[in-house]
This record gives structure tokens, sequence and C-alpha cells, in this order.
């Protein structure tokens, strides 16, 4: 589970980002198109993301997904694997050069892994036909704990997507860099709540809160949608303990410090 929050959660305050996602799947006919959601852990990317797929599924789209995970970091086209594994009976549709670069990215066969490029049109190839059977939407999540190759490979693909019915929509963490990013594509960077989207959050997650610790968790989550609904969770655990601090919830602590690992020791 990402950390966009709870699927029990209601989608408030991103009704401009739903109309942009539904128009970019709308506009499948005209060609493919591209969108990089970015913003701070816990500001709702993946629940952006997983209702663009409910609404691609409605219309009839194929949905391919690929989620990185900080453990696979380091493995080269984990992401790809996991995004394509659905497709390996279509493998058969591409021409047999094709199909021995895409095993051989993916260590099954005895060659070493080819040129990223030819990997990234083999990709290319097999995406578009599978939208020749139907519009298809690619959705690669937490895109900073993709491997390096993988996503090299779809900002490649993300760029010679206009005359294929192919969307790609990726989430990417504030703060980190990203080949999709560099690529040029389209962004639309993830802003907190505005205050009355996020009471009306924190009253739908955890109503009957005392006035008090309502506006604590209020002032503290900032409008990110992730601390609305764990912060209630923290107050209760502090006033448990008679601690007088608001901790963290270990779904806040996995969000918002996953990068201190990252720091230099001192």
């Amino acid at each position: 589970m990402s950390t966009g929050g709870s699927n029990l959660a209601p989608l408030l305050g991103r009704a401009g980002e739903l109309r942009l996602l539904t128009a970019l799947l709308d506009a499948i006919g005209d060609g493919g198109d591209a969108l990089v959601l970015s913003g701070e852990p816990g500001i709702g990317k993946s629940r952006l993301l997983h209702a663009a797929a409910a609404l691609a599924r409605e219309r009839g789209f194929t949905v391919l997904s690929a989620s990185g995970v900080q453990s696979e970091a380091h493995l080269a086209f984990a992401g790809l694997h996991q995004l394509l594994r659905p497709l390996r009976s279509r493998l058969a549709d591409l021409p047999a050069a094709q199909r021995a670069v895409l095993d051989a990215a993916f260590g099954l066969g005895q060659e070493p892994a080819p040129e990223r490029f030819r990997i990234a049109l083999a990709v290319l190839d097999l995406l578009a036909a599978v939208a020749a059977g139907a519009p298809l939407l690619v959705v690669a999540e937490d895109t900073q704990w993709l491997d390096g190759s993988t996503t090299e490979v779809l900002a490649f693909v993300a760029r010679r997507l206009q005359s294929d019915p192919i969307v790609l929509l990726a989430a990417v963490r504030e703060g980190y860099p990203s080949p999709l990013i560099d690529a040029g594509l389209a962004q639309h960077r993830l802003r907190g709540l505005a205050p009355a989207e996020a009471e009306a959050l924190l009253d739908a997650s955890a109503h009957g809160l005392p006035p008090g610790i309502r506006d604590q968790v209020l002032s503290e989550a900032a409008g990110n949608p992730l601390a609305l609904q764990e912060l209630p969770v923290a107050a209760a655990r502090r006033e448990l303990t008679g601690n007088g601090s608001l901790p963290l919830t270990q779904r806040l602590e996995q969000a918002f410090a996953a990068r201190v690992s990252e720091l230099p020791e001192p």
C-alpha cells in the first residue's frame, strides 16, 4: 500500500486533478500522452493514480502498473519486469529479435542485456501492439524507487506516445531526481488541501475530535491528506500515554522519514 491515503477516505480537494486525468483518458482517440504527478509524501499521488486506473477500466482500457520499492531499486529492470509480466503471452506477437532483447533484459537468456535503446524500442513496440486491441494506461507509482533502467525506458516510451492510444501516468516524490522529469514530460505538482477541504477530510476520517486536538491536527497536518488521517490516531495514543507531544504513527514514519537514511552520517 502506498502513502497516498486510505482507500476508504474520500478523495477531497482534487476535482481539478481528476478533470485533468479524465481529459487525458478521453482524448485517447487523438493519440497518446504522458503526465508526471509530483508532491511530498502522503499528498495523494497514489490515490489519484488509482482513481485514474479505475476510470480507465470503466472506459475499456487495458491497465498496466508498476510500483517502486526501495529494496528493488538496485535491481536492473525490476520495475519493467513487474510492468510487463501480465503481457507474457503477448511476447509471441513480437519479432524474434525483440523477444530475445526482452528475454536478455530480464535474465531469461544466455546473452547479456543489450543496450537500453534496443530494450526501450522493444517495450514501445510491445505496448503499441497491446494498444492496437484496446487503449492502454501505463501507471508507474513511487518512481523515485524504481530502478534507473526502468525509469529510463519509461521516459523513452513516454516521449513517443503521440501516435498510439497509450497514456502513461507516473508519480514521483518531490525532491528526487528522475529521468521522467529530465525527459521534459508534462508535470503537475500536488499541493496540500485548502483549509475547508482539510477540515472536511479530518471530520470524515476522525469525527468527534475534541476541539483542541482537532485544531492541533489541522495545524500540524498542513493540508497533507495522509497526516490528516494518521495524526488523530497519534492523538489517541498520546491520550493513552499522557505524553504532551503528538507522536508519529508507523505509516507517517515510513512516509516522511524515508530520506533520513539517505543523509550523510553526521
